[in-house]
């Protein structure tokens, strides 16, 4: 799921988000380069922009771009955390409902070792 998820982003939204905003985007990024350029060559220097309104942008922006990759990196870290904390429940779980249904307890094991097999390469 999550590999048919990331060539969904990859080969269809990524370039189509990337199209229109280049579109749109382009002259803005240009202004907030210029800007940071300009807040970074001030403070090499010593003087502080503290109340202006180019500082305050970039510094928004430069937050806005941390704060993504790292609830990016958080919701990855999230998904593999849960994903194993959820195997032994799978594996615990269909080997019950393999011997309530008769299987001898090495053919249940069995099959609960392949329904977690599969279980990961599904959320892979």
């Amino acid at each position: 799921m999550l590999i048919a998820l990331y060539f969904f982003f990859v080969n269809v939204a990524i370039p189509q988000i990337g199209v229109y905003a280049q579109a749109l985007l382009e002259p803005i990024m240009l202004i907030v380069i210029t800007l940071a350029g300009i807040v970074m060559i001030f403070g090499a220097v010593g003087m502080k922009i503290s109340n202006n309104l180019g500082a305050t942008v970039v510094g928004g922006i430069f937050r806005a771009i941390g704060y993504l990759g790292r609830s990016l990196f958080q919701g990855i870290g999230w998904v593999i955390r849960n994903t194993f904390r959820m195997i032994p429940s799978v594996f615990t779980g269909s080997r019950r409902t393999f011997n309530e249904l008769g299987l001898n307890a090495w053919l249940s094991n069995i099959l609960a070792t392949v329904v977690v097999i599969v279980f990961i390469a599904i959320v892979i």
